[in-house]
């Protein structure tokens, strides 16, 4: 087995392939919220592709496999693949927490804004049935008003 630096670079072009699907599937969840980040994981899905050919193409230039054995993954690409795999479980499992922490906290504000809706319209009703009995009891038991006695006349008016 070939354990040179560029053998081992050259193999690493099946884990070049695979981080270019696991990018375009970024791509393809992140174009509709994060257009920035969405277009750099286009890039370099691109990217990897071309990295990915470059390699494979140098490694039968320099003899260290041929276009025959094109399908067979070498050690070190499994090696390579194992990393990006890893590498794309722990994306997914961090995008997952941040999601599931989101519709955690969008619950709770739920929560709390209904609570609150819930409290203001029992102020409501406490209020409405507080007015409601202040009216009845104005209506049984009215207040008298003072009448006011009328004005004697004085000497100078002349009275009709």
């Amino acid at each position: 087995m070939d354990s040179t630096f560029g053998y081992i670079l050259a193999c690493q072009s099946p884990a070049l392939f695979l981080s270019a699907i696991v990018l375009l599937i970024s791509y393809f969840s992140r174009r509709r919220n994060h257009h920035v980040l969405a277009i750099l994981d286009l890039i370099l899905a691109v990217a990897c592709v071309i990295c990915g050919v470059a390699l494979y193409y140098t490694g039968m230039l320099h003899d260290h496999f041929t276009i025959h054995d094109f399908w067979q993954i070498r050690t070190w690409g499994w090696i390579g693949v194992a990393v990006v795999a890893a590498l794309a479980i722990y994306a997914l499992y961090r995008n997952v927490r941040r999601m599931s922490d989101k519709r955690q906290a969008e619950k709770e504000a739920n929560r709390s804004e209904n609570a609150r809706q819930q409290e203001l319209e029992k102020a409501k009703a406490e209020a409405y049935e507080a007015g409601k009995a202040d009216a009845r009891a104005a209506v049984q038991n009215p207040i008298p008003t003072p009448v006011e006695p009328e004005p004697t006349p004085t000497s100078g008016e002349i009275q009709l």
